[in-house]
């Protein structure tokens, strides 16, 4: 699937952290509950990439 997704969430407290919760989107691009990402931040945009383990022969 190669279409944008829109939303609106408000930041909320999760402990002494700040998040926003984004199930419906995560489940689209196949991402779960325990799965690793790493996170690229420039000012003006986010990007979520999903990790991955090199595979070795």
């Amino acid at each position: 699937m190669n279409r944008m997704i829109e939303m609106e969430r408000k930041v909320t407290k999760f402990g002494n952290s700040l998040g926003i919760t984004m199930t419906d989107a995560l489940k689209q691009i196949g991402l779960d509950q325990g799965d690793t990402v790493s996170i690229e931040v420039s000012p003006a945009t986010g990007e979520i990439i999903p990790w991955s383990k090199p595979s070795f022969p």
